[in-house]
């Protein structure tokens, strides 16, 4: 059967990780089959993982958060996160930051609760994160961009410039890490169909987004970020 794989890690011994839609946590290591690893897994939609420097793994699934320490088959749900849909990380050295359904909460995977960072962004659902120097970008349903510092948190919108406040992708730019890239999209109210998508950029020490429609600025986005 196809597996609709959702996210992608690499080992640094050759391991390749797949996280999956309804088929849950895959891993091929060198010279062997795929194989499932999924004990303690109680959702198997998983929507993103990461890697902390220590190899720790974390998997966000629709229902909840998972950790598995380097080398260990075996996955322990975060506690706090029960039920939420976990759609992106980002992992600040000994800290990871988890995206989710309810909010932008922060931990590591020696603590057992997360708390939610502090600031204006609340409850507000996260879909994707990114960081540029010292700040933390953070992309939301419907609400735009919100940034916080580094180990502070005070989230603030930062939507100057932004025509659309759904966002589904941030990334910093390989080629310019002091920049940030946003990818949107809006969508028909008739029959939900992908109307207009769009990319804005944010370089350290400015502002305000400018827009940049079409072309390749978005069809990197949406395949590198969202």
């Amino acid at each position: 059967d196809d597996i609709f794989v959702k996210a992608l890690g690499f080992g640094d011994k050759g391991e390749v990780y797949a996280g999956s839609y309804g088929r849950g946590f895959w891993v091929k290591e060198k010279g062997k089959d795929w194989e499932g690893r999924n004990r303690g897994i109680y959702n198997s939609n998983i929507l993103t993982m990461a890697f902390s420097d220590k190899g720790e793994m974390f998997a966000g699934t629709k229902q909840g958060l998972y950790i598995s320490a380097k080398g260990d088959d075996n996955w322990i749900e975060v506690s706090g996160l029960y039920g939420m849909k976990v759609n992106a990380f980002l992992v600040d050295g000994k800290q990871v930051y988890a995206g989710t359904s309810n909010g932008l909460f922060i931990g590591s995977a020696s603590e057992k609760g997360w708390k939610r960072v502090d600031g204006d962004i609340g409850y507000m659902p996260v879909t994707s994160l990114a960081r540029v120097g010292n700040f933390v970008y953070a992309g939301t349903d419907s609400d735009g961009i919100f940034r916080g510092e580094t180990g502070k948190g005070g989230f603030k919108a930062m939507n100057d410039g932004l025509e659309n406040f759904r966002v589904n992708g941030t990334c910093a730019e390989n080629f310019e890490p002091s920049c940030l890239r946003t990818s949107s999209a809006s969508f028909a109210a008739a029959d939900d169909t992908r109307d207009v998508n769009f990319s804005a950029g944010f370089c350290k020490g400015e502002e305000t987004w400018s827009k940049t429609q079409g072309g390749f600025f978005t069809e990197h986005l949406l395949r590198e970020c969202g």
